[in-house]
């Protein structure tokens, strides 16, 4: 890039030249405090300035190799010290001081080992001050700052690519130089360091074993590889120890490969290598400089560079999709076959009409993978020619990648299959290689492309017909990091989000879950049909930088984009621009809502607070300070709070809350159904009316006041009524009524829980039926206003798709109960999964075993969900 050519480089405060430079220049400026010309008259009144060098860690002397080490410093700006070739000044630290007298009056500078008389006036006590002349003045030094010299260029990057697209040749346009922020020090340091680079030297294994090094410093026309070692030979020296003033490392030199940095040592016959090479392989055009040495501390100031050829280079930045992550060495060999693009640094008329031959490398003798240029004749070609043709302010040369049977390795995707080409720019006159340059695509399919890659706009789930997938059967639901979920999982979002939308179902539309299974073809494509439709989502508007657009140019489709509308996935369907909080569909397809964010931002949290409420009504107050039931009560059979635990009772009909239960419930065993009639059928004794007092002994009584209750009412119990006869408004049942009893039923627990979601997920429009016992219990499922309902199906093989499809915070509807899922299917362990539920029954066997006895269950409680064979299944709905 500058061979030939001298560059100018500013030294930062604390960086370094190299013994070689052609030659190192100081300049002073004496300007007035706010920055105007000081008279020229004053030039006999200045300041005294040296060059000193470190000759110990305790010991600054003249540097007299220099030239000369000391100058007048007078208004205006002056280059004061030339180091000219020849001259030896390698391997030292230096030090520019000002000293506060004319250089016409100086008598000594007083440095180092020199008695410099230290008193009160001149700072005593600062040790550094030792090194420093006796009227030292602060002087303005240049500090390297890299972050806000990045900006800058990145600045200048987009910039650059707009004038390109306006037609403006990029070399025309001045690349910014490094930005540096000018700081008062007492003096201005640098190190001068001699450098060489003997040997760079690439290294490749052999069929054989055996390994080839090649030094590309002695090749004319050099090509950094893509795999294999890159070793880097150097002397690199420096003389002398640093003074206590020199703030930081400065015998730390980087080595930078294509953006890799690697800290060099002193060291004689130094050695790095370099095993990872890939990084070249993203560079662009205007990446030429491959290596590079400089100061760690002066980053813009470059010590030694190695330049490799840039004549022409694969096109990794599409100028009509700039902005868009989209990587470009991907290729996605089930939408066909993808345009490669190579472009000629060289703009001008001459290189028009040169050819570049591609060569398939990788992988061998593999006939069905081909290369062709673009709109050529398709054969079985691994070799391939097309032509520099003009296109804009491009000179472009264009391949087509055919590899329709190519996939990744499966099951280790880090190591996909890849397609590495050989790209040659031919002599104008000859078959040979003037210039040789590489590059990797790597074969991607729905079973390598992970959901964090399309969530950054990196990659897209496409539909893919080839059978050669391979996904695992993985339930990738229950994954929480997003690197290792897959297609299925986007699947299983269809699953969770279009249901839960009354508008789907208006006018009789139809929905039946998909299957989870990774694999995208026609129901997967009706599934996303459906959701941007119903949810307003278009990630595939014509005239815009998206993932849609840009594969349907890549692959040659543009002309088939109806098809394949919604035969992908991309960010934009998943989160649009950008993630964010919002828990509402779109309204309009300009919105910018997703799938994945209503799933993270409202059915995910909403399922949680389900759970959590649930939770705390079996007992369990996870990490917080949250109330849970008292277990201050006796069960309608007996049992005691050593026996039940703190969990909160049944109680058929009732729907109190955990305050409202903890503040009735009494430690008493109500008395049977009988008892309570009989109450009622004498006019001599109290009613029961929910009045149970209990004295300081603990003996209750049934009373005409006081808020104590009786726990777990029953529907019927043995052949006599309890809700039952009262519902039916029965003679004597008034005492059987749910309002003074205390507990919860099945259809109370749901109640709670999703109030418990609705409160936690503002905005949710979400509507719980009404109605005690059979009623509150099916009530849910009536008419599919409140949930989406599916039936208990078997398919020809005896299993249950619906059952498969269940998640946690789902409904199962049995007859005459209802619970709620309590963890994801497990397709290990045969689609098993865990129900919350107010169970009425009394005694649960938990593990299935006669010689253990089972478990009081006639309460809210966590169990298997084999406690009876379901009628259904629903999933809530949060939107209208």
């Amino acid at each position: 890039m500058t061979q030939d050519t001298d560059v100018e480089y500013l030294i930062g405060y604390e960086g370094a030249g190299e013994a070689d430079d052609t030659y190192i220049q100081i300049y002073t400026e004496w300007v007035n405090q706010d920055g105007t010309a000081i008279p020229d008259a004053l030039a006999d009144y200045g300041f005294t300035g040296r060059v000193a060098y470190s000759a110990s860690a305790h010991e600054l002397q003249d540097a007299s190799q220099v030239g000369t080490a000391r100058f007048s410093i007078k208004p205006g700006t002056h280059a004061q010290v030339i180091r000219l070739p020849g001259q030896n000044w390698g391997n030292q630290h230096f030090y520019v001081q000002a000293f506060g007298v004319p250089y016409g009056e100086y008598q000594d500078f007083a440095l180092g080992s020199q008695s410099r008389g230290l008193d009160s006036d001149n700072l005593s006590g600062v040790a550094e001050n030792a090194y420093r002349p006796k009227r030292f003045v602060p002087v303005k030094v240049p500090v390297y700052d890299e972050e806000a010299s990045l900006l800058q260029e990145q600045a200048f990057f987009i910039y650059k690519n707009e004038q390109m697209g306006a037609g403006v040749d990029p070399d025309t346009l001045d690349k910014p130089e490094g930005l540096y922020t000018w700081i008062s020090r007492p003096e201005y340091q640098f190190s001068v360091y001699d450098l060489s680079v003997s040997q760079i030297n690439v290294q490749n294994q052999q069929e054989d074993g055996s390994i080839e090094s090649t030094n590309i410093l002695e090749q004319d026309n050099a090509v950094l590889p893509l795999n294999g070692t890159l070793e880097i030979l150097y002397d690199l020296a420096v003389g002398g120890d640093k003074l206590p003033t020199y703030t930081s490392d400065g015998s730390s030199l980087i080595l930078n490969v294509a953006g890799k940095e690697v800290k060099m040592s002193v060291t004689e016959n130094g050695s790095l290598a370099f095993n990872d090479l890939s990084q070249i392989s993203y560079l662009g055009s205007e990446d030429y400089l491959m290596i590079s040495i400089y100061s760690n501390q002066d980053a813009a100031n470059i010590l030694w560079e190695y330049v490799a050829n840039g004549a022409i280079f694969i096109e990794k930045q599409d100028p009509d999709y700039k902005d868009l992550p989209l990587k470009w060495d991907d290729y996605y060999p089930a939408i066909g076959n993808k345009t490669l693009v190579i472009r000629s640094a060289d703009t001008s008329d001459a290189m028009i009409g040169r050819t570049i031959r591609a060569t398939i490398l990788h992988p061998t003798g593999d006939t069905s993978v081909r290369i062709r240029a673009k709109g050529g004749e398709v054969t079985s070609a691994t070799t391939a020619e097309a032509t520099l043709v003009k296109e804009g302010p491009y000179l472009s040369a264009k391949f087509e990648l055919m590899g329709s049977n190519l996939e990744p390795s499966i099951p280790a995707n880090q190591n996909m299959d890849n397609t590495q080409i050989r790209f040659e720019l031919l002599s104008a006159n000859s078959n040979t290689a003037e210039e040789t340059i590489e590059g990797i695509w790597y074969t991607r399919n729905n079973s390598n492309v992970t959901l964090e890659e399309v969530l950054s706009g990196q990659a897209v789930y496409l539909y893919d017909n080839s059978g050669r997938e391979n996904i695992s059967q993985a339930n990738h639901i229950s994954l929480s990091d997003d690197d290792h979920k897959r297609f299925d999982y986007v699947q299983t979002l269809l699953n969770q989000i279009i249901p839960r939308k009354r508008l789907v179902f208006a006018n009789n539309r139809s929905f039946n879950y998909m299957d989870e299974d990774g694999i995208f073809l026609g129901d997967s494509q009706t599934k996303i049909a459906l959701f941007k439709q119903q949810f307003h989502v278009n990630n595939t508007r014509e005239n815009t930088v998206n993932s849609f657009n840009k594969l349907m140019k890549d692959y040659s489709l543009t002309d088939s984009r109806t098809e394949w509308m919604n035969k992908f996935v991309d960010k934009i369907l998943l989160i649009g621009q950008q993630l964010d909080q919002s828990t509402q569909p779109n309204t309009a397809d300009t919105d910018d809502t997703g799938l994945y964010e209503l799933y993270q931002n409202a059915v995910v949290p909403f399922v949680d607070a389900m759970i959590a409420e649930a939770d705390l009504y079996a007992g369990d107050a996870g990490d917080s300070n949250n109330t849970v039931p008292t277990d201050q009560w006796v069960a309608r059979t007996g049992e005691d709070a050593t026996e039940h635990g703190a969990d909160m009772s049944y109680c058929f009909g009732c729907k109190q809350t955990i305050a409202q239960f903890n503040s009735t419930v009494v430690n008493c065993r109500a008395e049977t159904a009988a008892q309570i009639q009989a109450r009622e059928a004498d006019a001599n004794q109290t009613n029961y009316r929910g009045h149970v007092t209990v004295d300081a002994e603990g003996n209750c009584a049934v009373a005409t006041t006081g808020g104590g209750r009786w726990a777990g009412l029953y529907s019927s119990y043995r052949g006599r009524g309890e809700w039952s006869v009262w519902h039916a408004g029965a003679e004597n049942s008034e005492g059987f009524n749910p309002k003074y009893w205390s507990g919860i039923d099945c259809s109370g627990l749901v109640e709670k829980a999703v109030n418990a979601g609705r409160d936690d997920v503002q905005d949710l429009a979400i509507s719980i039926p009404r109605g005690p016992g059979l009623t509150g219990s099916q009530g849910f499922f009536e008419n599919n206003a409140h949930v989406y309902f599916t039936n208990y199906d078997t398919d020809g093989e005896g299993a249950h798709p619906h059952e498969q499809k269940l998640r946690k915070g789902d409904l199962v509807r049995y007859n005459k109960h209802v619970s709620i899922v309590y963890s994801d299917p497990n397709s290990v362990t045969g689609y098993s999964y865990q129900i919350v539920h107010a169970y009425g029954n009394h005694m649960y066997d938990d593990d299935k075993d006669r010689d253990t006895p089972p478990l009081f269950s006639r309460k809210v409680i966590v169990t298997r969900h084999d406690i009876k064979t379901p009628t259904g299944f629903g999933r809530i709905k949060l939107w209208d």
